[in-house]
């Protein structure tokens, strides 16, 4: 699941979308590496928590008794910036922010609606967030917030949904990307730069189209994410300053979702989940186009794959790819999982037979 990161229509809903395991992570493989997500306790109520090095941290909540989730994460010397939501007594989903583990509120169109945190990029000693709050008719509204002050972003049609999900800073301005709805209820990708909406319209897309995923490199904006074909299933693309490139998928006739982009220099990383020709849910990678599946517990059994980061080596011309996801086992319970250079290393969790997922990875010390 992606913690059920809806647009109010109801129209779009984002799912909450050949190495070996090890049971036991050495400290080295995942030195330095950051992973926000969640597990389920006993009691199967979801929990926020964040990874270290393969370590985990259950993050505090508002209510013991309601779920909550770590959708996002970024990392500056040893501050550790989680976003996501967790919900009060009476169920309705609070944006969060977690700085070092501890929990601040984000403000909110109706305190008696849903809000979720879904990502966050830092620049200098200021915290940017991406999300969404919904107003008082339950309608979705995209926003970011600046060092907890919100701005709420336009939509097509102010009476149809909308959600921001991730956020960049680059030369002094603010870029932020997301879905809204047109007035015909179809979804469009959206990209603000310091709050001026663009929306990436084409004729060829008839059905709509989803952006999930935002990188800057060299000047460029890259927009991740999926369109609606004639067949009505997703299929996965990428925009380059706004110009389409699509994406290959494990079978044509299935659909595929894409999870996150990461731009280092000219080459695109982009992760995503697509069903195999028997339906399976298959997490993957593409690198410059090229589609690269991941392995996962049960080949029978499905899995995704959600963030992003790719670290570049300093001792020669090569990278680290690091991807946060999730892996089902033969029994059925989701697994929240890293795999580094397309090795595998599941996380430890609350209890085994629940489910997990890990949302979005980063580096740091």
């Amino acid at each position: 699941m992606r913690a059920d990161l809806a647009l109010g229509t109801g129209l779009i809903a984002l799912a909450l979308l050949v190495a070996g395991c090890e049971s036991k992570i050495p400290a080295v493989a995942l030195k330095g590496v950051y992973v926000a997500g969640s597990t389920t306790n006993p009691s199967g109520i979801i929990v926020p928590a964040l990874w270290k090095a393969g370590a985990r941290q259950d993050l505090p909540v508002i209510d013991p008794g309601r779920e909550g989730a770590a959708l996002a994460l970024a990392v500056s010397g040893t501050k550790v910036e989680v976003v996501g939501y967790s919900q009060n007594a009476r169920g309705v989903s609070v944006p969060s922010w977690w700085e070092d583990g501890l929990r601040h509120e984000l403000s909110v169109l109706d305190p008696s609606r849903d809000g979720i945190a879904t990502g966050i990029s830092l620049d200098g000693g200021d915290v940017y967030i991406s999300g969404y709050t919904k107003d008082s008719l339950g309608v979705g509204s995209p926003a970011y917030w600046k060092n907890g002050s919100r701005t709420d972003l336009s939509k097509p049609d102010p009476s149809r949904g909308g959600i921001a999900l991730e956020v960049r800073v680059a030369g002094g301005k603010v870029f932020v990307a997301g879905t809204t709805t047109s007035s015909s209820g179809l979804p469009v990708p959206s990209i603000w730069i310091d709050g001026q909406r663009t929306d990436i319209v084409s004729a060829t897309h008839d059905r709509g189209a989803l952006s999930l995923g935002l990188d800057l490199s060299r000047g460029s904006t890259y927009l991740a994410g999926d369109f609606v074909d004639p067949s009505g299933q997703m299929s996965p693309v990428f925009w380059k300053d706004g110009v389409e490139v699509a994406l290959p998928k494990l079978d044509p006739a299935k659909p595929t979702l894409v999870g996150a982009i990461d731009v280092v220099g000219d080459e695109v990383f982009i992760t995503g989940t697509s069903a195999s020709t028997k339906g399976i849910e298959t997490p993957a990678f593409w690198r410059n186009g090229i589609l690269k599946p991941l392995s996962v517990l049960d080949p029978d059994q499905y899995g995704i794959a959600e963030g992003i980061w790719v670290r570049t080596r300093k001792a020669a011309l090569a990278v680290d790819v690091f991807i946060a996801g999730m892996s089902s086992s033969s029994f059925g319970s989701a697994v929240p999982a890293v795999w580094k250079n397309g090795r595998r290393f599941d996380l430890p969790v609350l209890d085994p037979s629940k489910n997990g997922v890990a949302y979005k990875v980063a580096g740091g010390p």
